[in-house]
């Protein structure tokens, strides 16, 4: 589904201001609030994360915008475009991203379970937010990490490690977002208007491929991964019901667990008789003592 986005507000993506580069870390906190801090960095750092924007930029200029919606499946060389106005207002992580100076993080904030980084370029009246939705602490803190100089020393400061080829969606702000990754975008913004008001759908979606009781279709009300079209608790539910699906029954999730299930039949119990042959003549097998009965189950 491609078709013009209408969206005046775009940059020239070819011709964007990279300077004053901020990068900001964030993760959810309780009731899905988004915390953002700011990771002080030097020249260094600061030229060589350049990369991932301008990757970004050279794509964005040459692929196609279309409009977003639920149903949007994106091409290869397209990216969806969703207007400010289909965001949440109110939205932590939106705000946050918006923030022209978040607070500082501290040591401590490096533990957390980081949610995305993102790379924030330009003036305040063009800012733009490069996001990635990855943790760049992740697997790095479960290894013995060391470092060779005169002799091999243990890196006792906190690491983090960014991808140079790879982004999510950019923030325009105020304007709206160009996405890249549809999967991403639903993930950091799942409480925007536009995903909210696909509940019902969803559900009515999951109760025509498999009745639901009552309580099961509150509960798929509750679980925001059933708003989206191809996340994997639609995919755990429709998979593990349907009957085009059912070889994939075995991989159903804790949330398909919980729907009534035929009980297999229960196992016959066989009995055998083994007995000891005795040496006669005929080299029969003869009942005595010496046979016992064997059941298995």
């Amino acid at each position: 589904m491609t078709s013009s986005s209408g969206a005046g507000w775009m940059p020239n993506w070819s011709s964007i201001p990279t300077g004053s580069m901020t990068l900001l870390i964030g993760w959810e906190s309780s009731e899905h609030h988004v915390q953002v801090r700011r990771l002080p960095i030097n020249k260094t750092v600061a030229q060589d994360l350049l990369q991932p924007i301008t990757v970004t930029t050279d794509r964005l200029t040459n692929y196609n915008p279309a409009v977003y919606s639920p149903d949007l499946e994106l091409d290869d060389e397209e990216y969806a475009v969703v207007p400010r106005e289909q965001l949440d207002p109110a939205g932590s992580l939106l705000a946050n991203l918006e923030t022209l100076a978040p607070p500082e993080a501290v040591q401590n904030d490096l533990t957390r379970a980081m949610l995305f980084y993102a790379l924030a370029v330009g003036p305040a009246s063009g800012r733009l937010v490069f996001v990635r939705r990855a943790n760049p602490r992740a697997n790095l803190g479960r290894k013995y990490m060391t470092l060779f100089g005169d002799e091999l020393s243990r890196v006792t400061s906190p690491l983090l490690s960014f991808d140079l080829d790879l982004i999510d969606l950019v923030l325009v702000a105020g304007k709206g977002l160009a996405v890249l990754s549809l999967k991403a975008y639903e993930r950091l913004f799942r409480d925007s208007p536009e995903l909210l008001a696909r509940t019902p759908g969803k559900v009515a979606e999951l109760n025509a491929a498999m009745p639901l009781t009552p309580a099961a279709q509150s509960h798929a009300h509750r679980d925001r991964r059933s708003q989206q079209p191809h996340s994997s608790a639609s995919t755990r539910y429709l998979g593990a019901w349907t009957p085009d699906l059912g070889k994939q029954g075995q991989t159903e999730s804790r949330d398909a667990q919980a729907w009534p299930r035929p009980r297999p039949p229960p196992r016959r119990r066989q009995t055998r008789l083994h007995c000891r042959r005795e040496p006669d003549d005929n080299a029969t097998a003869k009942r005595g003592p010496d046979c016992r009965r064997a059941v298995r189950h």
